[in-house]
């Protein structure tokens, strides 16, 4: 780029300066006197603010007092509280007054949360969150998040539980929301007490604890205190975790909040039954149980007399178990909870193996396993509500984005308006020709080296491709050595024999063509295979969506395990390459669980919208340690090649004994020019 020279700038006769210098002496005078109102015409309002009093949503105080109404009776008494809030929505639907209806909707999830119906505790917080978001409304996009992450946390799902709670956490943060953001810090340390992740879980507990305390806030503490009781039971600190239990019941007591009572009182009942005291565990669960009675709370009732069943059976007070289990099953099917369902199921089996009914043992057995299945197949029942919300997120991202911009240009205008009143008129034009050079030339540089990493990139993505092309071509030798090369040795010593021995009788001649021709189909079954591993009929003739489909069929009747798949916006086919590389990471995965995971249950989700494309793998295995270099086997390291070599992520989450969870993420895009380089390097 070529820059003015030196005399291009004193080129200028000095009446053209004197001319530009009257000028810039108007444009400040206009701008001196029209400040104020150019400010005020032309600056965005920034996003609304975190909080919002009541009189936000409703427009009286006759709205404000229903409000109150129906949120004093939520927790003591769940029913009449709803009633109070569907009638509210009616009437403001007939208004068309959407964000009045927020307060109300969350009002309706925790309710069918306390009544233990959790589909329609999601459905309502996923409403309430819709159009916290939509009208950018903070403090109550946050709560609804927390909602929901507890109502999936209820249902024993962490993972969904923990995105949820955290992005809760995140919003309040920005909020400056100290009290909700204390007690959001509880349900987090929950779920990693519950995944065992205990200085985590530790972590989170201590400050909600400690702003509580600052806040003097009582029914959190004993919820914190409560928490604390669990994770010093867990650690097994009793001592600890008695002081905590009953901190919790004294708070709950003081300030008449049943539902943290008989919280408590389970969790101190646990503590017995952990030191083996069964007979004062089942007095603490029996008394859990009646508070939870009280207010309708079905899931406290549930589990207390569940854990008062597992406590006679530890006496051997078998028909006192069968009792209480009984009663558990009947709660847990009238509020529609599964997950009580296929645990009451399991105790049902431990009661029967006690009374030598082995028959009837195996049976709830079996059932407890089948209904635990079917849970975990409807775990994703909720997905498109989760899809419904990070469209409307991406919405509101664009739109601050906007925002933003609007805001800078603004900004940019009134930096351009103070420079030009502080700025001699000589001085600026030699910096505004310096700040021009100086721009150009940094610009030059960036763009430069935004090519040499884009170069780099391009590089680093052919040779990773090039590696899984690599790796397969060997594993295809050793398929070929070690699987048709025997059997092809041994056709031909059969028919050599058969050749050379002229006196052999008809019986051992026929007896070997026989064992050839075996061999043969063997070894035509063998290439069938070869050849399905590397490339999926189906997956060329009808796509993506069929070859997967096509698998997880072959997977089934394999029955090694249970394959459940789901597959969400695939309406139209991506570039072939793609295709072809996603089936085989998915075959990889699956060769790997086949080999060494020992599962019974695998799930396969397979998510593709503008953006990106999402595929989740998940065994109940034996899992493994991925820190440990050896334990990602090969088929693993192939799969995660491929897709990093296309632009993606590819996560593994295990543990020993827990299980693996396999996530591949990659852009939505266009592939062709990476497709391009691969084979001129390939060809080369």
């Amino acid at each position: 780029m070529n820059l003015p020279g030196k005399n291009y700038i004193f080129s200028m006769s000095f009446r053209n300066a004197a001319v530009l210098f009257v000028a810039l002496l108007i444009l400040v005078f206009v701008f001196l006197t029209d400040w104020k109102m150019f400010y005020e015409d032309q600056l965005v309002e920034s996003p609304a603010t975190y909080f919002h009093d009541l009189d936000f949503f409703f427009q009286d105080s006759v709205e404000i007092e229903d409000f109150n109404r129906a949120w004093d009776l939520l927790y003591y008494d769940p029913d009449s509280a709803r009633v109070l809030a569907y009638k509210a929505i009616e009437r403001f639907e007939k208004q068309q007054n959407e964000i009045a209806q927020i307060r109300y909707f969350n009002i309706l999830g925790v309710s069918f949360l306390l009544q233990s119906d959790y589909n329609k505790a999601l459905e309502y917080s996923f409403r309430s969150l819709q159009l916290s978001i939509k009208y950018n409304i903070g403090n109550q996009i946050a709560n609804s998040n927390n909602n929901i992450g507890v109502v999936y946390a209820t249902l024993g799902l962490n993972t969904e539980a923990l995105t949820y709670l955290l992005k809760a956490k995140s919003i309040r943060e920005q909020g400056q929301d100290s009290l909700f953001f204390a007690r959001g810090q509880i349900n987090i340390g929950i779920i990693y007490l519950r995944v065992e992740a205990f200085e985590t879980a530790k972590t989170y507990l201590d400050m909600a604890y400690n702003m509580l305390q600052k806040l003097n806030e009582q029914p959190g503490i004993a919820s914190a205190s409560n928490s604390l009781g669990s994770y010093y039971r867990a650690v097994n600190m009793p001592d600890s975790a008695e002081y905590f239990i009953d901190q919790a019941i004294k708070i709950g007591t003081q300030v008449s909040d049943h539902s943290i009572i008989a919280n408590a009182l389970l969790e101190k009942g646990n503590l017995f039954s952990d030191l083996g005291d069964h007979k004062n565990a089942i007095a603490y669960y029996l008394k859990s149980d009646s508070l939870s009675s009280q207010i309708s709370f079905s899931q406290g009732r549930s589990l207390a007399q569940i854990e008062i069943a597992k406590a006679y059976l530890r006496l051997k007070e078998l028909d006192s178990a069968f009792t209480f289990t009984r009663s558990a099953y009947d709660i847990a099917l009238k509020i529609g909870n599964k997950k009580l369902e296929y645990e009451i199921n399991e105790v049902f089996s431990l009661i029967f193996h006690e009374r030598k009914e082995f028959e009837k043992a195996l049976n709830y057995r079996n059932l407890s396993i089948e209904q635990k299945s079917e849970f975990q197949a409807q775990s994703h029942a909720n997905q498109m509500y989760r899809l419904e919300i990070e469209e409307l997120n991406r919405d509101k991202e664009k739109q601050q984005i906007f925002i933003a911009e609007q805001n800078m240009h603004i900004a940019s205008q009134r930096n351009q308006m103070h420079i030009a009143i502080i700025s001699f008129f000589a001085l600026l034009i030699i910096l505004s020709f310096i700040y021009y050079y100086l721009i150009n030339k940094n610009r030059q540089k960036q763009t430069k080296q935004a090519y040499e990493n884009k170069i780099r990139h391009s590089l680093e993505m052919t040779k990773a491709v090039l590696e899984a092309e690599i790796q397969e071509r060997k594993r295809l030798g050793m398929e070929l050595h070690d699987g048709l090369g025997p059997l092809l040795g041994i056709v031909k010593l059969n028919i050599t024999n058969i050749l050379r021995e002229d006196g052999l009788s008809p019986n051992k001649r026929k007896e070997l063509l026989k064992s050839a021709a075996t061999n043969l189909d063997d070894i035509l079954k063998e290439m069938k295979n070869i050849s399905k591993n590397l490339v999926s009929l189906v997956l060329i003739e009808k796509g993506f969506e069929s070859a997967v489909k096509d698998l997880v069929i072959r997977l089934q009747n394999l029955q090694y395990f249970d394959v459940h798949l789901s597959m969400n916006g695939w309406d139209n086919r991506v570039d072939s390459f793609v295709e072809h590389s996603l089936y085989r990471a998915i075959l990889e995965v699956m060769n790997n669980i086949i080999s060494h995971a020992n599962a019974s249950v695998v799930n396969i989700e397979v998510l593709k919208n503008g953006r990106e494309i999402t595929i989740i793998i998940e065994d109940n295995g034996v899992g493994f340690d991925p820190s440990t270099s050896g334990n990602n086997g090969q088929g693993l390291k192939n799969a995660a090649t491929r897709i990093e070599g296309m632009g993606g992520n590819f996560f593994i989450d295990s543990k020993p004994n827990r299980g693996t969870i396999i996530i591949m993420e990659l852009p939505n895009g266009d592939f062709t020019k990476m497709k391009d380089e691969k084979d001129k390097v390939v060809s080369g």
